[in-house]
């Protein structure tokens, strides 16, 4: 287990609770949706993104949550909602959003922030630009049409993109889901990820 995961154990098992500490933001929780300002649904718009993304449809993108917003107050984006059991109320049956994973609107790509340190030890932030960004403070999560997991066959696919074609299929039988988890391929599923496949077709 992660050190975060074996720290959480450890905090249920003497019932301590998790703080929220105030100030710097190195010593503060991150808000993933810190960046992000929500917009008003628009056909338009969703329609026009998905002209670049075909077979993509606008039902398949609302019927995963992904709502307008702008990012960093300069990029205009799709958010996708990144979801995982509340476990905080204990209601494991039920998602809560934990992060968000953001395509650009036009199809550009979007700046993704990292910090290293050279070899004095001196702190800078390196740029790259990506097609899809996952926020922020954003945690493990599945992205999809979270209404369907109590299908039979649930499809594991490679990305979120794969997801929406997948649920712009037509004639798709109502017992099928499709997610992805956010960070891709090469992220190594946590258990409650794992067991959600338990006694279906995957």
């Amino acid at each position: 287990k992660s050190f975060k995961e074996c720290l959480e154990l450890v905090a249920q098992f003497v019932g301590a609770k998790p703080t929220k500490t105030r100030g710097s933001r190195k010593n503060r929780e991150i808000d993933p949706a810190e960046n992000l300002v929500f917009h008003e649904w628009n056909d338009e718009l969703i329609t026009l993104w998905t002209w670049k993304k075909p077979p993509i449809t606008v039902d398949s993108i609302r019927a995963c949550g992904g709502r307008l917003a702008t990012y960093r107050y300069d990029w205009q984006v799709i958010a996708f909602p990144i979801s995982a059991p509340n476990e905080e109320e204990n209601l494991v049956d039920q998602f809560k959003i934990v992060g968000w994973c953001l395509y650009d609107l036009c199809g550009k790509y979007l700046p993704k922030y990292t910090k290293i340190k050279d070899a004095n030890g001196k702190e800078s932030v390196k740029t790259d630009w990506v097609k899809v960004k996952v926020t922020h403070g954003s945690q493990p999560g599945w992205i999809g049409d979270l209404s369907r997991l109590s299908s039979t066959t649930i499809w594991k696919l490679e990305g979120p993109s794969d997801v929406l074609a997948f649920l712009s299929l037509p004639n798709l039988p109502p017992d099928v889901a499709a997610i992805t988890n956010a960070n891709g391929e090469k992220e190594r599923p946590l258990e409650w990820m794992i067991s959600l496949f338990s006694g279906k077709l995957a």
